[in-house]
């Protein structure tokens, strides 16, 4: 489910991960940002801090992703920014 109106946030803190697939992730306000080595961002809602410190220190941050957020978009909704 996509987000109609996105939180357009420039000045969230993003940190760079090891991963094949994600490049760096931010979290503020219940919203994860996700920025891609394609080049493509995205932004979920309703991640909890505790999710996003999941990622953060994870050995593959883009596998607690695939399972736990892009894997039930009717629970983090997202939007492309």
């Amino acid at each position: 489910m996509k987000l109609k109106n996105p939180k357009k946030n420039n000045n969230m803190e993003m940190h760079r991960v090891t991963s094949s697939q994600l490049e760096s992730i931010g979290w503020e306000n219940d919203t994860l940002r996700v920025a891609f080595l394609s080049g493509s961002t995205y932004e979920y809602a309703n991640v909890r801090n505790s999710l996003f410190q999941e990622m953060l220190n994870a050995r593959k941050p883009s596998a607690v992703f695939n399972a736990k957020i892009k894997s039930h978009p009717s629970d983090y909704p997202f939007t492309k920014l």
